[in-house]
């Protein structure tokens, strides 16, 4: 694929993986205190268990920076941050902060514009903080999470915030039935139905749970939905038996935004995109590891 020029994601771990030999400390402290300023803490209290936790942290990456390191993974209680005026909790010892930084996906946040009335798919949804702010435009979301841990968190958010979202605790692939989902301890972000995955962040605890596996476009059907405005996309290496399971409601899908591990599964997810109609106007490279894609017609 002839790739349009890519935009730069994070050049080191939080979810994202170790840091590359490829960047350097100083772009590596740049990115955190970007990502720092990106979060707000609701109360004070939160504000000093976060930058407690921001200490903890720079600390462990002076120690080994080869390890993915995260805040949230320091975080001695529970917080709630305020990304976008929206209300986020974020759960002690987990990756949750990472996912309600208001930069921590730029080019996902540049091109995700939904409008009123239009319908969104936010698969990999976690904690819903792009589902719920395409619910505060108007848009009609349906956002979908396997973890049950985090999916606890996103039908609380929804909740609290009277959004306009369906929530789903299901997993999306090829075949319907039932699966294992893994995931590590400290890094619910990276919840996979690839067995190895999670085992990427050297977590000593990858737990495993079965979930329910369904085709998107027979879940869509059921809900007598026939067109989809943006189709979101971060499944952790399941991208492309996601998208064969969309079938031919890829045809009447305006818009894609998929993170695509690179490789197999990129080079099957082009494949599957361009014959349904779409070409690839964007891409941003997260990592050694994954980019973002934006697809449209």
């Amino acid at each position: 694929m002839a790739e349009p020029s890519p935009t730069t994601g994070s050049p080191i771990g939080f979810r994202e993986g170790p840091l590359s030999e490829s960047h350097s400390i100083v772009a590596a402290v740049g990115w955190w205190v970007r990502q720092l300023l990106g979060v707000r803490p609701a109360s004070v209290r939160d504000a000093g268990s976060l930058y407690l936790a921001v200490g903890r942290a720079g600390f462990a990456f002076w120690r080994d920076r080869s390890a993915p390191v995260s805040f949230g993974q320091y975080l001695a209680r529970d917080i709630v941050v305020r990304p976008f005026g929206l209300r986020i909790s974020v759960h002690a010892r987990s990756d949750d902060l990472f996912y309600a930084m208001e930069g921590h996906k730029p080019a996902l946040l540049r091109w995700f514009q939904p409008r009123a009335g239009e319908f969104v798919v936010d698969v990999g949804a976690h904690l819903g903080l792009y589902a719920l702010m395409a619910a505060r435009r108007g848009a009609r979301v349906l956002a979908i999470e396997p973890n049950p841990r985090t999916f606890r968190e996103l039908a609380d958010h929804v909740r609290t915030h009277h959004a306009n979202v369906e929530a789903l605790e299901v997993a999306l692939g090829r075949e319907p039935g039932m699966a294992s989902l893994y995931s590590a301890a400290a890094f619910s972000g990276v919840s996979s139905l690839l067995p190895g995955w999670a085992d990427q962040y050297r977590s000593d605890a990858v737990g495993e749970v079965t979930v329910q596996v369904v085709r998107l476009d027979a879940l869509l059907r059921t809900r007598n939905v026939t067109q989809v405005d943006w189709l979101l996309v971060d499944a952790e290496g399941s991208e492309a038996e996601i998208l064969d399971g969309a079938g031919d409601l890829l045809n009447s899908t305006r818009t894609v935004i998929i993170e695509v591990a690179h490789g197999a599964v990129a080079e099957r997810c082009e494949q599957i995109l361009l014959a349904h109609g779409f070409r690839i106007a964007g891409v941003s490279r997260q990592n050694d590891v994954n980019s973002y894609w934006l697809a449209v017609r």
